[in-house]
């Protein structure tokens, strides 16, 4: 059976829309919604060793979206480990903190809201 090709382009504008998504979730999106989603990405990394859009874009798991355009549009290198353990772990615990204090310090509306 053969393989499936998604051209690149499709694939890039694709991971820059999950990437926008996620990056302004705590602005929009329910924190359990964001919670959610960060265990379900937590289970690809567990999964794939990787982020299935990365792997796909740079035939690599050792790449970043995030950091691959950062590096590209400033021209600064970033330390990958450190960097990936970050966008990996750390980020994603403070989008959902962020969430819960905009949702409940400022009742901000969310979609996806459970009460």
């Amino acid at each position: 059976m053969g393989q499936l090709s998604i051209p690149k382009p499709i694939i890039v504008a694709a991971h820059a829309v999950i990437m926008l998504a996620a990056y302004t979730s705590p602005l929009w999106l329910s924190w359990e919604l964001i919670a959610l989603g960060v265990i379900l990405y937590w289970i690809q990394l567990l999964v794939f060793g990787g982020c299935i859009l990365t792997i796909a874009q740079f035939n690599t798991k050792d790449e970043s979206f995030s950091l691959h355009y950062f590096e590209k549009l400033t021209g600064l290198k970033v330390a990958r480990q450190k960097a990936h353990f970050f966008m990996n772990y750390t980020l994603p615990v403070i989008f959902v903190l962020l969430a819960i204090l905009l949702q409940f310090g400022l009742n901000l509306p969310a979609i996806g809201r459970f009460n």
